[in-house]
């Protein structure tokens, strides 16, 4: 296959190399950065080091003349005519490749193969770990038959109680992944853009880290498996010390059936044991994550119990199927769908065709593997694709996330808390427990409510409990379209939710964006703040009485494990409410609406029990929130003087009566005095 090069580039490499200007022996005796100097003048800097890559993959094969061949062929797409005088040039080389000179050493094609850019002393650091494993190999063969499969060495390995080749394996990728997993910028542009990648990825790394939310959030699906309580008892070995980290990785390339899920490690998502350095989860892409001490704790907690449960999962299955004489270790399309189906299960999607572009997607995006993966869950046991244990897999998924959901919402029901079964309303697959709800679905509550949404052409408030139709011919009346947006937008990374909010000129809730302090606070809280800080902060500040200490410490408590926890109030924006914060300020503004909260959602609870409400239509029922709605305000505005209709909920004006002046004549005419009577 050629080299996809710009024409220009390709004619300028044919053109020179007629004319003599490209020497293969030349350019094996330079330095690879000279190398590289030297081809950027002809296919240009960008391209430069790919092509020596390809140029020095072909300096380690055993019949060098023929690959440089090769080389030329691709990067030009050579006639045979024109190769003539290269490849006599090519015949003359007889010097062998020395790797340990500095003239010889392959950075690009080390770069290329690792993902990284590496120095000749690490390079040689690497070779140090190699050549050890290579020497453990090689002493466990001498010990068997002269014809040993390399299945047997390795069983002869995997007997070594201290598991010295594994531990050497282990380090060798730890060695790797400590290693800058970034290509190096070659120009000022790329370096800002490795600037701005890294700060994006540091801001979404700070707001999710903090907890230990892999188990009840993307494991969810999992729960109570034998695979999900041994991560989550390793979890916080993972979370205290790195050296668990090691024996994690020990444990799984040592495991007989390792080789079959090295075979699928990108898909499954086995980010200790990755394909490349530059693999890691959506979570942790930034590499100044390790410089942080608590953050460094968070991330292996996050990785360990993810690498645990895919791993540990995968393989179980594999064994169990071989154990029943229905084994699919021979089939590798039947291994891939089971591990796309775990990894999605766990929070890890497949991207598919945008699989090339998951780094400027997770800039963009939140978590855009966690946004695909509760898609695939749901529509997994649907598609022929996934066949036999794959499909299989994929049901207990769904099965184990419907069953304990439904167990666990009865009984919240039965102890008191509100939960709501219309599948249009945010709140459903939730308990709501004053203003706070807990979302127990691992996440999949919202998108089947957009899908519910969509399929209705309708939506329900979480606040108020009133049913609109989309698409209503009023204006300001919201679309599927709006739902769908507005869905996505929610979705977005804390960087690219910023640069929404700037474009829109206002703030989440709806208020004007202004270049002042106040505004530069709601930034710094939208790019830096830890979810389950803002979440602790917003319940204490919208609870109210004995309900904010004991409510913001359960959803820390829940936050730190996985299970979502939102915090809100419905904030009535009418003009009589606008005029209190216009008049009287913010605070006094957010005290009404406490004040409004409380008494609405249990006046509502009572209207929504009668028969009265029952009986009526979607409309009527509307009416009456409205109505109830209406009569709070009035009640409640006026202890702060404002006078609202308790009928319109509008304020009343006043009527000032003016008194009606006495027209003066325009004639002056004295009364005559009377005298003597």
């Amino acid at each position: 296959m050629a080299i996809c090069l710009p024409k220009k580039y390709t004619e300028r490499f044919i053109k020179t190399l007629k004319a003599g200007g490209i020497n293969p022996e030349k350019m094996a005796g330079m330095t690879s950065a000279e190398r590289r100097s030297f081809l950027s003048k002809i296919v240009g800097e960008e391209n430069a080091k790919f092509v020596n890559a390809e140029f020095e993959s072909k300096l380690l094969l055993k019949n060098q003349q023929r690959g440089m061949v090769t080389w030329a062929k691709r990067v030009a797409g050579l006639k045979p005519e024109i190769r003539r005088d290269l490849i006599s040039r090519i015949q003359r080389m007889d010097k062998a490749l020395d790797t340990a000179s500095e003239k010889t050493f392959v950075a690009d094609l080390v770069e290329k193969r690792l993902g990284l850019k590496v120095s000749r002393q690490e390079a040689q650091q690497i070779t140090n770990y190699t050549n050890k494993m290579s020497e453990l190999y090689e002493n466990a063969r001498a010990k068997l038959e002269e014809n040993a499969l390399p299945e047997e060495v390795f069983d002869r390995l995997t007997k070594d109680p201290k598991k010295t080749y594994f531990h050497i394996q282990a380090d060798l990728q730890e060695y790797l992944l400590d290693l800058t997993p970034s290509k190096v910028p070659t120009t000022k542009l790329q370096a800002v853009g490795k600037y701005v990648t890294e700060s994006t990825m540091i801001g979404r790394t700070i707001k999710t880290a903090f907890d230990l939310s892999f188990p009840l959030r993307q494991g969810r699906a999992y729960m109570g498996t034998t695979e999900w309580n041994r991560a989550f008892k390793n979890m916080f070995s993972y979370a205290k010390s790195k050296s668990a980290i090691h024996d994690l990785r020990v444990r799984m390339l040592s495991d007989p059936y390792s080789k079959y899920a090295l075979k699928n490690k990108r898909i499954l998502g086995l980010t200790l044991i990755g394909e490349k350095a530059t693999q890691r989860e959506e979570q942790f892409m930034s590499k100044w994550v390790e410089k942080i001490p608590f953050l460094r704790g968070s991330e292996r907690a996050f990785v360990g119990f993810a690498n645990d449960l895919r791993f540990t999962r995968f393989t179980n299955i594999l064994k169990a199927l071989d154990k029943a004489g229905r084994g699919i270790t021979d089939n590798p399309e039947a291994m891939q769908e089971l591990a796309k189906t775990i990894a999605a299960g766990s929070g890890r999607g497949q991207l598919g065709c945008l699989e090339m572009a998951s780094g400027p997607l997770a800039t963009a995006m939140f978590s855009p593997r966690w946004f695909v993966s509760r898609f695939q869950v749901i529509f997994n046991p649907l598609l022929k694709i996934r066949q036999g244990p794959a499909r299989k897999e994929a049901i207990k998924q769904v099965a184990s996330l419907a069953g304990t959901s439904a167990a666990i919402l009865g009984m919240a029901k039965m102890a008191g808390a509100d939960v709501e079964t219309d599948m249009r309303s945010a709140n459903f697959g939730k308990i709501k427990v004053g203003n706070t709800r807990f979302d127990i679905t691992g996440g999949m509550a919202p998108y089947i409510t957009l899908m519910i949404r969509q399929a209705t052409s309708s939506t329900k408030s979480s606040t108020t409990g009133k049913i609109t139709k989309l698409g209503a011919p009023e204006w300001g009346a919201r679309t599927r379209w709006d739902v769908a947006t507005d869905f996505i937008t929610n979705k977005a990374s804390p960087v690219g939710r910023a640069i929404i909010d700037v474009m829109k000129g206002k703030t989440f809730e709806g208020k004007p964006l202004k270049w002042d302090m106040k505004s530069m606070g709601y930034m710094v809280d939208q790019l830096i703040t830890p979810l389950i800080g803002k979440e602790a902060f917003d319940t204490f500040n919208q609870s109210s009485g004995g309900s904010q200490y004991w409510m913001t410490g359960a959803v820390i408590a829940t936050e730190m494990f996985g299970i979502s926890a939102n915090t809100y109030l419905y904030k009535p924006t009418t003009k009589a409410w606008k005029t209190l914060e216009k008049q009287q300020g913010e605070a006094v503004y957010n005290e009404a609406v406490k004040k409004f909260n409380t008494s609405f959602h249990g006046r509502l609870k009572q209207l929504q029990s009668k028969k009265s409400y029952k009986s009526v239509d979607q409309e009527g029922k509307n009416d009456m929130i409205d109505d109830l709605k209406n009569q709070l305000t009035s009640k409640i505005l006026k202890e702060y003087g404002i006078k609202v209709s308790p009928e319109s909920g509008r304020i009343i004006k006043e009527k000032t009566i003016k008194k009606k002046k006495k027209k003066k004549s325009i004639f002056k005419f004295k009364k005559p005095k009377l005298k003597g009577l």
